[in-house]
């Protein structure tokens, strides 16, 4: 196994020598104690770190946990209601932070056999790098018209990247055709959705 850490998080088992490695037998599990340390002075904001394992076929296996530094751990049942709901409500807010989308192409409107793009923007709140996957989302019907269905994406801390999307319409795509596609946005477990994009066939010049 293989940790994968921020320079400003340092994650180490808490035993062992830092022998992460592992055999299973089938049914098997393994489990090991880590230790999370950040140094005085580490800038507030959410790092996440990960573990990862690849298979015998090079398929990579990831799971992150958050490090939320200059935060305060809620639910504490030992916190009077008003406090809590104080901060689940910035906990809700910090979350909504982590990751901006903005769309950059408020509608496509393509005659048959034309082709453009569909622009959205990734910009990242986190204090580490962002890092995930965005897949299209459209009616049955219109797949064949776009592409690529999914893509990877990774952004660092406070910066922005563009997902570029290929859309084309077929030289036989109806004229007056309407249509629409998403970008859904997946990293660390979590889930975003763009605004609907409209897209229309029009008439051939």
């Amino acid at each position: 196994m293989e940790l994968v850490t921020p320079a400003e998080v340092t994650v180490a088992p808490a035993a062992s020598g830092g022998d992460l490695r592992y055999e299973l037998a089938p049914g098997g599990y393994a489990a090991w104690d880590l230790s999370v340390r950040v140094p005085p002075g580490t800038a507030p904001g959410r790092y996440f770190v990960a573990a990862r394992i690849r298979d015998d076929l090079g398929h990579l296996v990831e799971d992150t946990a958050m490090v939320a530094v200059g935060e305060r751990l809620w639910s504490d049942p030992d916190l009077p209601p008003e406090e809590s709901l104080e901060l689940m409500l910035a906990d809700t807010m910090a979350g909504a932070a982590e990751a901006d989308l903005a769309v950059l192409t408020p509608g496509l409107r393509l005659a048959p056999g034309d082709q453009s793009e569909l622009l959205i923007r990734v910009t990242s709140g986190l204090a580490s790098e962002l890092h995930g996957e965005a897949q299209l989302v459209s009616p049955f019907g219109s797949w064949e018209m776009l592409e690529p269905w999914t893509q990877g994406f990774s952004v660092a801390p406070g910066a922005s990247t563009v997902l570029r999307f290929g859309v084309r319409a077929p030289a036989t795509a109806r004229s007056g055709m309407r249509s629409w596609a998403l970008v859904k946005v997946m990293y660390y477990g979590r889930v975003r959705y763009a605004d609907a994009i409209p897209v229309v066939i029009e008439p051939a010049n």
